[in-house]
């Protein structure tokens, strides 16, 4: 895992300390070594920030067939390496290092823009064709990775991150749609929180040449659950053969290989099926002092269970308000929860205990449908008294953690019905989005509320999407991929992913986004993901004999960190901490809100229901990270 950067500047010659200064922001995601390339004509420059996983000792890049005209750069770790290294060894080609990256130049070399069906991993990368004069920017299938850019009046700048991109001289200002359009609860496919900083999608491409770019489509999910080829309990084994594959690609390393255990059942099965694997493995665990929020427990079960040594670290909300703003410069956008803030801090403590790589349990949810929103569209998509019970089921299982992730309501408003004239019904998670959305209606100041006026957030997403993949879908998949769409790279591959993983130099990995497992789960009857209440069905009864009685008993549990204003009467370090954000001068200076309006709103808090309480606490996330963003980026580079 790295951090990479390209330019191509046509109009004057690009300056080497330019690019050093800019893979020096890149620090903290390659720490091990640095390194800058320049074309001849110093019209093209590469930057490489280095964290060593994989031939620790002779992996500088850029990675090249200088003959060839060649030069790549490259982030995150591409999977059965050592396979296609070994056919083109024998078919001749010479290698200079030991790292996976550079597989990506014999690829390239054959198979063009082709090469994407033979790589399976997390990545983002950037090739110069030299002698095609363009360049080759590309993002893994899931959005793992992230890449960013910037094209310029015909000049490009991409970057794993904006501050990179910022350095090299690209003003920071907001982008006031892309913000409005997170506000309401649904994250622009492609865009980010600034003005013409964009990202490349998941699964594509761009192909820059000398006056023009483009992005092409390499991969889209694609889901057939109409018809059951196998038995329930033959799928149940192939998917525990797919999952053990993909954890078994995941631990070859030159360094030690750790996982992330939060004692639900994603992880879990991550660390069972990997201490079949291997021996003397280290898991590291967040817990919380509020035992709704904590699941400590179930990982120490877990841990005792098969033989793995856990490492927790407990989380304060002192620690995650003093932490807030430094979890945003590494972000680089909006939040509406302070889970990630969790996550940056078991990352650093990951660090400190000397590991560079670690497995999750992300993408579990998304791909075997594990959220309280998916089960509601299934209790949705049902009639009569059948709908009525396991609604009124759905919402007795659910604790405060996950509350707010079950919608109430009408949903009739006019943007809404648009949505279902699209799509044929209203996904619960857009309904979420609804309710964040007015929440923070109340906030707004007048200027930016006529931009949020002329904003629908989801038609705006829906025509950056691709929807005839998902026509014939089950009403659960539908809004599946619409979630990985746009709140799985946004959000969870991001802020609870890459981006606090890397602000302490560690590689996060994630089996369940293999993409071998992703698409037979997307061709799996909708029965085994969701059998009843059961989210996720295939995937407990896959690892049942692995876990213990508990957690195989258990429902999902969101990941949440303890809520910034309870009941009581003593307020939390984060409910200080809003208190003098809100009520400062520099908050008056947002683009976006009325501050008499946000502290009306953050006066009223205690009269509200708990639900609405979570939904309006959401509004002060977004407003506490915009106000970081603002300080971290818009005001440093004015």
């Amino acid at each position: 895992m790295c951090g990479i950067l390209s330019v191509w500047n046509k109009k004057e010659p690009l300056q080497s300390r330019v690019l050093e200064k800019a893979v020096e922001t890149l620090h903290h995601r390659g720490p091990d070594s640095k390194n800058t390339w320049l074309s001849s004509d110093k019209q093209v420059g590469l930057g490489h920030a280095r964290l060593s996983i994989i031939g620790l000792d002779n992996g500088v890049q850029p990675v090249s067939n200088a003959e060839k005209g060649i030069y790549a750069v490259v982030n995150g770790e591409f999977y059965d390496y050592l396979d296609i290294r070994k056919h083109y060894e024998e078919s001749g080609y010479k290698f200079t290092t030991d790292t996976d990256s550079e597989i990506i130049i014999p690829l390239y070399l054959e198979y063009g823009t082709q090469l994407f069906t033979k790589l399976n991993g997390e990545f983002a990368f950037i090739i110069w064709d030299e002698r095609k004069k363009q360049m080759i920017c590309a993002r893994d299938r899931f959005g793992i990775k992230p890449l960013f850019y910037v094209w310029d009046k015909g000049n490009f700048y991409a970057a794993s991150e904006i501050k990179a991109l910022l350095a090299l001289g690209i003003k920071a200002e907001w982008d006031k749609h892309n913000a409005s359009m997170i506000f309401q609860g649904v994250p622009s496919l492609s865009g980010s929180c600034f003005k013409n900083i964009a990202q490349v999608k998941p699964g594509h491409f761009l192909i820059v040449s000398q006056d023009t770019l483009t992005e092409q489509e390499y991969w889209n999910f694609t889901y057939q659950d109409s018809h059951q080829k196998y038995s329930d309990e033959e799928y149940i084994a192939l998917f525990r053969e797919k999952l053990s594959t993909a954890i078994q690609r995941r631990l070859i390393a030159d360094v030690p290989v750790g996982f992330y255990l939060s004692g639900g059942i994603d992880s879990s099965a991550v660390m069972a099926l990997s201490a079949k694997l291997g021996k003397n493995l280290q898991a590291f665990n967040i817990s919380f002092d509020n035992e709704v929020f904590d699941e400590e427990k179930f990982a120490q079960e877990l841990a005792a269970h098969t033989g793995v040594k856990l490492s927790s670290i407990r989380v304060t909300q002192q620690e995650i308000a003093d932490s807030f703003s430094n979890a945003i410069f590494h972000r680089e956008g909006l939040v509406y929860q302070t889970n990630g803030v969790a996550k940056y801090l078991l990352s650093k403590h990951v660090f400190n205990s000397g590991y560079k790589v670690v497995l999750t349990g992300e993408g579990a949810d998304e791909v075997l449908a594990g959220y309280p929103s998916f089960r509601e569209d299934m209790a949705n998509s049902l009639g009569g008294l059948e709908k009525e019970f396991l609604f009124d089921k759905l919402k007795e299982s659910h604790d405060l953690a996950g509350a707010a992730f079950i919608s109430e309501g009408s949903y009739n408003q006019p943007a809404l019905k648009e949505i279902r004239s699209q799509l044929g019904y209203i996904p619960s998670l857009w309904k979420m989005s609804f309710d964040v959305g007015h929440s923070m209606q109340a906030v707004y100041s007048l200027p930016f509320q006529e931009i949020i006026t002329a904003c629908n957030p989801m038609l705006s997403f829906l025509k950056e999407v691709s929807l005839p993949n998902i026509q014939n879908a089950h009403i659960v998949n539908k809004s599946a991929y619409l979630f990985c769409k746009s709140f799985l790279p946004e959000l969870v591959l991001s802020y609870l992913g890459d981006r606090m993983e890397m602000a302490h130099s560690i590689e996060g990995r994630l089996p369940f986004l293999d993409v071998e497992v992703v698409e037979f789960a997307n061709q799996l009857p909708i029965g085994l993901k969701i059998k009843g209440l059961k989210e996720k069905f295939i995937l407990y009864e896959a690892v049942k004999d692995l876990i213990p009685a508990s957690i195989y008993q258990r429902n999902k549990h969101t990941f949440s960190a303890p809520h910034a204003i309870n009941d009581t009467e003593k307020k939390s370090p984060l409910e200080v901490h809003i208190h003098d954000v809100i009520h400062s001068r520099d908050f008056i200076d947002l683009p976006f809100f009325d501050q008499k309006k946000a502290v009306q709103l953050f006066e009223s808090m205690r009269s509200k229901s708990t639900r609405d309480r979570m939904i309006a606490e959401s509004s002060f996330n977004l407003m506490l990270s915009a106000y970081y963003l603002d300080k971290h980026f818009i005001k440093s580079s004015a």
